[in-house]
């Protein structure tokens, strides 16, 4: 919620912090940590940045298209 002003008093949910999408990137961060991947491998094992796997582990999520290569390599 913002003030009159449009500053935000820090009352407002960050949608990422509690919606399945939290749930999927902390697995792929377990599941990457578990196989010994570094972000860098797992993104290049997959066709995507390290950037866009940080994102994935800090509450975004994989396209959908990514999910069959995701799982395979970290063999789930």
């Amino acid at each position: 919620m913002s003030n009159s002003n449009g500053v935000r008093n820090g009352t407002e949910k960050n949608p990422y912090t509690s919606s399945p999408y939290t749930k999927i990137g902390e697995r792929i961060g377990q599941l990457r940590k578990q196989a010994g991947l570094k972000q860098e491998e797992l993104g290049r094992a997959v066709g995507v940045t390290t950037q866009a796997v940080s994102r994935w582990e800090c509450g975004g999520a994989p396209d959908i298209e990514l999910l069959p290569a995701i799982a395979d390599t970290l063999h789930v």
